[in-house]
Protein backbone atom coordinates (compact mmCIF):
# COMPACT_ATOMS: atom_id res chain seq x y z
CA UNK A 1 0.00 0.00 0.00
CA UNK A 2 2.77 2.46 0.88
CA UNK A 3 4.45 1.80 -2.46
CA UNK A 4 1.19 2.60 -4.25
CA UNK A 5 0.94 5.86 -2.28
CA UNK A 6 4.44 6.87 -3.32
CA UNK A 7 3.76 5.95 -6.95
CA UNK A 8 0.50 7.92 -6.95
CA UNK A 9 2.40 10.94 -5.60
CA UNK A 10 4.97 10.62 -8.38
CA UNK A 11 7.66 9.39 -6.01
CA UNK A 12 7.73 5.63 -6.56
CA UNK A 13 10.70 3.45 -5.77
CA UNK A 14 12.04 3.94 -9.28
CA UNK A 15 12.16 7.73 -8.77
CA UNK A 16 14.97 9.69 -7.14
CA UNK A 17 15.44 9.26 -3.38
CA UNK A 18 14.81 13.00 -2.93
CA UNK A 19 11.30 12.70 -4.41
CA UNK A 20 10.57 9.77 -2.13
CA UNK A 21 11.81 11.68 0.92
CA UNK A 22 9.75 14.74 0.04
CA UNK A 23 6.63 12.58 -0.30
CA UNK A 24 7.23 10.94 3.06
CA UNK A 25 7.99 14.36 4.55
CA UNK A 26 4.62 15.64 3.33
CA UNK A 27 2.89 12.62 4.88
CA UNK A 28 4.61 13.27 8.22
CA UNK A 29 3.52 16.91 8.08
CA UNK A 30 -0.05 15.85 7.32
CA UNK A 31 -0.12 13.26 10.11
CA UNK A 32 1.48 15.64 12.61
CA UNK A 33 -1.01 18.47 12.14
CA UNK A 34 -3.68 16.99 14.49
CA UNK A 35 -0.97 16.30 17.06
CA UNK A 36 0.21 19.91 16.97
CA UNK A 37 -3.38 21.10 17.37
CA UNK A 38 -3.86 18.79 20.36
CA UNK A 39 -0.55 19.90 21.87
CA UNK A 40 -1.78 23.50 22.03
CA UNK A 41 -4.04 22.38 24.86
CA UNK A 42 -1.76 21.81 27.87
CA UNK A 43 -4.43 19.66 29.51
CA UNK A 44 -3.75 16.78 27.11
CA UNK A 45 -0.61 15.87 29.01
CA UNK A 46 2.99 15.31 28.01
CA UNK A 47 2.64 12.44 25.51
CA UNK A 48 0.73 14.27 22.74
CA UNK A 49 3.04 17.25 23.23
CA UNK A 50 6.11 15.02 22.88
CA UNK A 51 4.58 13.35 19.82
CA UNK A 52 4.02 16.76 18.22
CA UNK A 53 7.67 17.66 18.86
CA UNK A 54 8.78 14.32 17.41
CA UNK A 55 6.80 14.82 14.19
CA UNK A 56 8.26 18.31 13.83
CA UNK A 57 11.77 16.91 14.26
CA UNK A 58 11.13 14.09 11.81
CA UNK A 59 9.73 16.54 9.26
CA UNK A 60 12.88 18.67 9.52
CA UNK A 61 15.18 15.64 9.35
CA UNK A 62 13.47 14.34 6.22
CA UNK A 63 13.88 17.80 4.68
CA UNK A 64 17.61 17.74 5.36
CA UNK A 65 17.92 14.24 3.91
CA UNK A 66 15.96 15.21 0.79
CA UNK A 67 18.10 18.33 0.32
CA UNK A 68 21.31 16.31 0.65
CA UNK A 69 20.06 13.88 -2.02
CA UNK A 70 19.71 16.75 -4.49
CA UNK A 71 23.35 17.79 -4.29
Amino acid sequence: MWEQQLTAAGAGLDETPAKCMESIRWQVLRAGTPLRLMAQNREVGPIPIAAAHATTGLHQLLGVIAASQLS
